[in-house]
């Protein structure tokens, strides 16, 4: 089960966010303003067409790339709570935190790599068990 939850939360985030960014763009859904605050730093806040904030965060501009830094927030479409939050560091997921079922799931980048070695392990273990070794 926990597994389960853990491969979720994995899925879940991988879809959280984009990694580009301009002045404002509008979409059929949503609005997403960036904001210049200094430097190479910036905001952005995803509103939802009625104007609830959506997703907020942060970006840290490298070159002609906006990379997710710092904490970004991801509120529920239907009931804008919070229910997700995760980390950055200049574009690297440090963890994410995500409410399922009642329960806060924290998943950091080593879960993930172990998550995934376990999984490619599992693979060549599968290869090796249809091998004939005769």
């Amino acid at each position: 089960m926990k597994t389960l939850i853990l491969t979720l939360a994995v899925l879940l985030f991988t879809g959280f966010t984009n990694t580009t960014a301009q002045n404002k763009i509008k979409n059929t859904e949503n609005e997403k303003i960036v904001t210049h605050v200094i430097g190479k730093h910036y905001n952005v806040v995803m509103f939802s067409a009625t104007g609830e904030i959506l997703q907020e965060g942060h970006y840290f501009k490298e070159g002609d790339r906006f990379l997710e830094h710092g904490i970004w927030k991801l509120y529920d479409h239907n009931t804008y709570e919070l229910v997700t939050r995760a980390k950055y560091d200049k574009g690297v997921q440090l963890w994410v935190e995500t409410w399922i079922d009642g329960e806060m799931i924290r998943v950091t980048l080593q879960d993930k790599e172990v998550h995934k070695l376990k999984t490619r392990i599992a693979e060549l273990e599968e290869q090796l068990a249809e091998i004939d070794f005769k």
